[in-house]
């Protein structure tokens, strides 16, 4: 079963072809989701609101390589239609091999790196009052050899609302094949209990999963983190994503949970795919 770790995101070479089941976007048709993560064509730190994934496709190069880019298609086939995109930072700092991201380069591993970028990403985003959802393409829970996306994102999210007064939500992702070694270091993990009233603007969401996108030419696994902004960006207040099938996923990539596990995660507020 394929995972980030075995096997590169799919290359594309040229641009997607025009898609005739592109709709209209702009605000107000969804809840706004901000996607933030790695990308070229886009100032860094300017959000761009999406009014045609065209224009983005063309924007980015049609590179199906790019995390920001892929996001934006994921949750624009989950039902978002008001979307910004924020490039945090450029491709050139982007590391598409798991393995390869606790590696030191120029003193710094692509987990220290990015979470500097967003840091500053974070801090000019605390007066916009649009984004329902914000989601830090790439980051993780787990696995990151120290790095911690957790904490700044849920304060992020708190700060913004103290300011603001609109409710922010930050959904975190987890890279990697969720196994039992991941799990039973999610379990442990302490910060799920000293985030205190910040811990309810952050959802995090385990486990990856095989995505089938029409515009890239293979299947290709990611946590699905903007799949689920585009879910909840259409759900009522009184709905959630309990037992809801998500769009364009194929199927999880780890294997199927047991009951007492999932009940474990549920009760630490970790969120999990299931068959």
């Amino acid at each position: 079963m394929p995972t980030m770790s075995m096997r590169s995101a799919p290359s594309l070479v040229g641009s997607m072809r025009l898609s005739p089941l592109y709709q209209a976007l702009g605000i107000g048709s969804t809840e706004t989701i901000f996607l933030i993560g790695h990308a070229d064509g886009l100032p860094l730190n300017d959000p761009y609101q999406v009014s045609s994934v065209q224009d983005v496709v063309n924007l980015m190069g049609a590179d199906a390589d790019c995390p920001l880019l892929r996001a934006l298609l994921e949750a624009y086939y989950s039902g978002a239609r008001d979307i910004f995109l924020v490039a945090a930072a450029p491709m050139s700092e982007y590391v598409n091999e798991l393995a390869d991201r606790s590696t030191v380069v120029e003193g710094m591993t692509f987990w220290q790196r990015y979470q500097e970028r967003l840091n500053v990403t974070y801090a000019l985003l605390l007066q916009w009052d649009l984004p329902k959802f914000i989601v830090p393409v790439e980051a993780s829970l787990t696995g990151t050899g120290g790095v911690d996306f957790l904490t700044p994102l849920a304060e992020h999210c708190d700060a913004a609302f103290g300011i603001t007064g609109a409710i922010r939500l930050g959904l975190l992702g987890n890279k990697g094949k969720l196994d039992d070694a991941m799990i039973q270091e999610a379990l442990a993990d302490n910060r799920l209990d000293s985030l205190g009233d910040a811990g309810r603007f952050v959802a995090v969401l385990l486990g990856e999963a095989l995505l089938l996108i029409q515009e890239l030419p293979s299947t290709y696994a990611t946590p699905v983190v903007a799949a689920v902004a585009g879910e909840l960006s259409n759900l009522r207040l009184d709905r959630g994503l309990t037992y809801h099938r998500l769009r364009n996923v194929i199927r999880p990539t780890h294997a199927d949970l047991s009951s007492a596990t999932i009940q474990a995660l549920a009760e630490r507020g970790l969120n999990v795919m299931i068959r």
